[in-house]
């Protein structure tokens, strides 16, 4: 795993072993639609990272993916293929974490207009310094991202499963183990964990 930002920031390790539906745990479509990518303004068909919807105007992903960037030139989008995106966003705002590699993006309206079956995903609300995240380590969760393949070819929104590793006050750590694995383009997107009734929600 990356010790910092800027290292994260500049791996292009391509992904391994992805597959389209979540690996870990069952997400409905609705689920998985709020899983987007973040492009410049009139591209959708470049995605740069990703991000995931956790209430109908938010948006949460990686501070390095906004850094240099304004909500003039940053889009959102949604659907598992950015070339004909199921619904396209402009931001109102971007909020930069002051500390950590986090960012909260503002989109101008309702994501839900665009796409009623939307399903924002819960923001962990848990102290995971305590049992629960200890609780963690060592078990499976899903990552996903619209990032760079082995396979030119097989673009858009993709999910592997990797081992949570560690916890710290700035990183949720994750190995692939060889098998499966992030990778650029993925930044911002979102580890996935189930909450305390089998739900999923994103740890960071």
């Amino acid at each position: 795993a990356p010790e910092d930002a800027a290292q994260w920031a500049q791996r292009e390790d391509p992904i391994v072993n992805g597959t389209r539906e979540p690996q870990v745990l069952p997400m409905t479509p609705g689920e998985q639609l709020a899983i987007g990518f973040l492009f410049p303004t009139g591209t959708p068909g470049a995605p740069f990272c990703t991000g995931t919807i956790i209430d109908p105007r938010h948006v949460i992903t990686a501070r390095h993916c906004v850094e240099g960037r304004t909500a003039a030139n940053t889009s959102f989008g949604i659907g598992a293929d950015p070339s004909g995106p199921r619904g396209t966003f402009r931001l109102q705002a971007i909020h930069p974490h002051p500390e950590v590699d986090a960012a909260l993006l503002v989109l101008d309206g309702d994501a839900r207009r665009a796409a009623p079956e939307l399903r924002p995903m819960a923001a962990n609300r848990t102290d995971l310094a305590g049992v629960d995240g200890r609780a963690l380590i060592g078990q499976p969760v899903d990552v996903a991202g619209y990032g760079d393949t082995h396979d030119a070819s097989r673009t858009g929104r993709w999910f592997a499963q990797v081992t949570l590793a560690e916890i710290t006050r700035t990183f949720v750590v994750v190995d692939g183990r060889g098998r499966q694995g992030l990778c650029f383009g993925d930044s911002g997107g979102p580890v996935i964990a189930p909450d305390a009734l089998g739900l999923p929600v994103v740890l960071g």
